[in-house]
């Protein structure tokens, strides 16, 4: 079933993946203090037992201050027309690198390609095999530090390390075999995903499973685990091909990414809301936003029922039919869909919009959590690296052909 937002998958014993959102997060950094307004009133930032809380009641940009993203891109690569080496079946990601390049990794080929800042291919990296550098499975790719790219394999249960061109770095396996990565922390430690139950990986019904999740050494050996935290909810139905993963109306995702010496969570369950996390795994701070979630309309309900059944094939059309009448339907929609954090901390929330279209109006947030204002990327466009000066996507078609494009951010104070 479709879900709205940007999906990764975490690895389960005996499962290729189950989907999981898991995306990038908030970076505050305030000093604990009383009750005190900033900006006239429009941001709060309280202390509550050493956690930072930092509560916007409004926008703090003006119009002249307001960022924009320019709704032409200045770099697209593939569509519809073009060599091979343009042509994408199933994109993974689209990252920038610090000197302009950009690279792609293509789940059909499972090859990394890069790109120089024009958009013109230079070299693929990877390609379909078991060997070093190879993959069969990879849908996970993140920037570490010194751009280096660190590429996560389901099938193969292996995590590869590679430089900046590509090359081959090392890689880690058993260890870590049933994890997801997140990231990775400033001192190079790994951050992953795990079921804290593995009886909840195959459960049927409404489940929201809890989480652990699991900090390893460079190494790539298990070290602590450092937090617990609830899912997105999933209903699962057992038919004649075994069990299918499917998504109740208006679903939850758990959003989680690392930055630096930050852990970044939330799940828009309780409003603009997201929790910064230690390398401990203890609560640093707290963003919240005085934004309200939009409540569950009937009319709503039944758009979602409609979408389900008229999108489900024959084999799983008993499961969709009992998630349509058995599946629980929330009475507020999640206040956002996906949460990345950009090149200068800046933490970019997209408003949770139902249907197959999607939302384009995302809320920015400061490095010390203050809502600025609200920013409108193209429509259609899947946001998967946002830099100090640009948004890189995948966007798709009328042919649901893939491409990259990268469109410009304009800043008023740095033109």
């Amino acid at each position: 079933m479709l879900q709205i937002g940007r999906l990764k998958y975490l690895w389960v014993a005996m499962m290729e993946c189950v989907r999981i959102t898991i995306s990038s997060m908030l970076v505050v950094a305030l000093v604990a203090c009383g009750n005190r307004d900033i900006a006239g009133n429009e941001v709060v930032v309280t202390d509550s037992a050493g956690i930072t809380i930092v509560t916007s009641r409004g926008p703090t940009w003006t119009d002249d201050e307001a960022w924009r993203v320019d709704q032409e891109h200045v770099v697209q690569i593939g569509g519809r027309d073009g060599a091979e080496e343009y042509a994408f079946d199933r994109v993974a990601n689209a990252l920038g690198l610090s000197d302009g390049r950009i690279v792609v990794l293509d789940g059909g080929s499972q090859e990394l390609r890069f790109f120089d800042e024009r958009g013109t291919f230079m070299h693929s990296a990877g390609g379909r095999g078991g060997g070093p550098g190879e993959f069969q499975s990879a849908r996970i790719m993140f920037r570490t530090k010194g751009d280096s790219l660190f590429v996560a394999d389901g099938r193969l249960g292996r995590f590869s390390v590679l430089d900046p061109n590509g090359e081959f770095a090392r890689s880690y396996y058993a260890a870590l075999g049933h994890s997801s990565p997140i990231g990775r922390l400033a001192d190079g430690r790994l951050v992953t995903l795990n079921y804290a139950d593995p009886a909840s990986a195959v459960a049927t019904g409404y489940v929201r499973a809890p989480f652990h999740l699991l900090v390893y050494t460079p190494d790539g050996e298990a070290e602590d685990t450092i937090a617990q935290l609830l899912g997105g909810g999933e209903y699962r139905a057992v038919i004649d091909i075994g069990i299918v993963n499917l998504y109740p109306a208006f679903n939850l995702e758990r959003h989680l990414e690392v930055k630096g010496e930050r852990i970044y969570t939330g799940t828009g369950e309780n409003g603009y809301h997201v929790e910064v996390l230690r390398p401990d795994g203890s609560v640093r701070s707290i963003l919240r936003a005085d934004i309200p979630s939009r409540p569950v309309t009937d009319a709503d309900i039944e758009d979602w029922r409609q979408r389900q059944l008229e999108g489900a094939s024959e084999v799983v059309r008993p499961a969709v039919e009992r998630l349509v009448a058995e599946g629980p339907v929330p009475s507020m929609m999640p206040a956002y869909s996906d949460l990345q954090v950009d090149e200068e901390d800046n933490v970019w929330l997209l408003g949770y919009e139902p249907g197959v279209r999607g939302s384009n109006e995302w809320h920015v947030f400061d490095r010390m959590g203050r809502l600025l204002g609200e920013v409108v990327t193209p429509m259609g466009l899947d946001v998967t690296d946002i830099g100090s000066d640009y948004v890189l996507g995948i966007y798709r078609d009328e042919y649901d052909v893939q491409a990259v494009r990268k469109y410009r951010i304009i800043k008023p104070q740095s033109q």
